[in-house]
């Protein structure tokens, strides 16, 4: 079960990027969070995805508007197992337009269920490298938390806030199966 933990961030107005990945033996899961502060940036992907311009979202163009805030929120995340290149793979996504379906202003919020299957079994002393740049280019929350083999202890959650053109590395230990 991931379970996400971050304080609020005192960041100005613009996106709000967070990251908790799940290591295991075999595979990296995840939460992806986004949320897009009420203004005009917000109006404009709102107004982008209203296609017959009536001035409301309807079903097609909320899938639309998700669809473009998946590709924004994933298209800089880069991931890779001791220089293996992990593919991103959104596995659910759900969009809140808090309420309103309108190509106003109002915030809008995304989350991404994340699921990929590293390209070889991990062993320890492997190092997780993740990448990653908010649309606006302000920084990213991250925390990688790692699931332990049944004989070893519990490791710390490795956590960062990633500038544009940052790394963060983690280096695995022991790993378990995945949860």
């Amino acid at each position: 079960m991931l379970l996400l933990g971050f304080a609020a961030q005192g960041h100005t107005a613009g996106f709000h990027k967070r990251l908790l990945l799940q290591v295991s033996r075999t595979a990296l899961d995840g939460v992806l969070t986004m949320d897009v502060d009420s203004g005009e940036r917000c109006a404009q992907l709102r107004a982008g995805a209203d296609l017959d311009h009536d001035g409301l979202l309807d079903a097609g163009e909320r899938q639309q508007l998700k669809d473009r805030l998946t590709t924004m929120a994933t298209r800089a995340l880069r991931l890779d197992i001791s220089g293996a290149k992990v593919a991103v793979v959104v596995t659910s996504a759900k969009l809140n337009l808090r309420d309103d379906f309108t190509t106003g202003s109002g915030g809008v919020s995304l989350a991404l269920l994340l699921g990929m299957v590293h390209p070889y079994a991990v062993t320890p002393g492997m190092t997780l490298t993740v990448e990653d740049t908010a649309p606006d280019f302000s920084h990213v929350e991250i925390e990688v938390q790692q699931v332990p083999a049944a004989d070893a202890g519990l490791t710390p959650a490795s956590k960062g806030s990633l500038e544009p053109g940052q790394k963060l590395k983690v280096r695995l230990e022991a790993l378990g199966k995945r949860l």
